[in-house]
């Protein structure tokens, strides 16, 4: 996130997948606040030198790029199943980057973690990590 966001409230919300029509596409299954994600970029390099150079060169290798959320709240038992659902199936979810209630960035993703922590006399946490088709736009 950019410093230009301070002070603004930063959501990512995480919707059902684009296919299932655009109806349900709005419905959001799981939100987190803006101290509880990250977005995650990583890029290897790519050693460019050859044999008999004095010094390694290196070129830009592939992006990749995570998201991982500390606490998410799901907002019921159909949306914790459908979730459950959706990462045993490998479908893809849309994740939406909020802005004071306004989308601005959004990507698709497929949920690689789900963890449900259901801790004594308390209220379940969840925690979710998400592998990103390309970039968030």
């Amino acid at each position: 996130m950019s410093s230009s966001e301070t002070g603004s409230t930063v959501t990512l919300v995480v919707l059902r997948p684009s296919g299932v029509g655009s109806a349900l596409t709005s419905i959001p299954l799981a939100l987190a606040a803006e101290k509880s994600f990250s977005i995650n970029r990583e890029a290897g390099s790519i050693a460019t030198d050859a044999k008999g150079d004095t010094s390694v060169t290196n070129t830009p290798g592939r992006q990749n790029v995570t998201c991982s959320v500390e606490c998410l709240y799901v907002h019921s038992d159909t949306a914790q199943q459908r979730l459950i659902t959706l990462m045993k199936t490998n479908a893809q979810v849309s994740l939406e980057i909020h802005r004071d209630s306004t989308a601005f960035q959004s990507a698709t993703g497929t949920i690689t973690s789900l963890n449900i922590v259901h801790a004594d006399l308390e209220a379940a946490t969840f925690s979710a990590e998400f592998d990103v088709d390309g970039d968030f736009a």
